[in-house]
């Protein structure tokens, strides 16, 4: 829709990037606008790549979004940074956080960086994950999957870092 990617009703995304880095150190930059959720909570979107050999998987993204203003006891959605497979994560890395992406365009940037990936949204970084077991991270093949939310994307880049 002019020019941008959009959900549909469904609220059920996914695209393969075609193209596979050939560097162990890149980031993947998508620039999202939240439309709506078709559900009242829990949809979500991710950047993700799976576990190739020896090499790490990841997922970088927004999970449990919430449709209700009104949330008791500080039920938020979170920002999220996970390796895979999660048991190779080091110890105080790969923790969530309460997140609120509101309505407006952000950039969701993937930070791949040797045994390491890390989240930024508009800049800031959010979250990081760095591997117990890996040196370096799969190179893909890197996905968008969302559910559960109408998306605009208007923007997907790939960067060496």
């Amino acid at each position: 829709t002019q020019g941008q990617l959009e959900s549909d009703a469904s609220g059920t995304g996914s695209f393969t990037i075609p193209y596979q880095p050939t560097t162990f150190n890149f980031a993947v930059e998508v620039r999202v606008q939240i439309v709506g959720l078709t559900q009242k909570n829990g949809g979500f979107f991710m950047i993700t790549t799976p576990q190739a050999g020896q090499k790490d998987g990841y997922q970088c993204g927004i999970a449990d979004l919430k449709g209700e203003k009104n949330r008791p006891n500080g039920d938020h959605p979170q920002a999220n940074t996970f390796l895979l497979p999660g048991s190779d994560v080091s110890p105080g890395t790969g923790s969530p956080i309460d997140y609120e992406p509101g309505p407006g365009w952000r950039v969701y940037r993937a930070e791949i960086r040797d045994g390491a990936v890390s989240l930024r949204i508009d800049g800031v970084e959010v979250g990081t994950a760095s591997s117990a077991e890996s040196r370096a991270i799969s190179l893909g093949p890197i996905a968008f999957n969302s559910d559960q939310v109408i998306l605009r994307i208007s923007d997907v880049r790939i960067v060496t870092l």
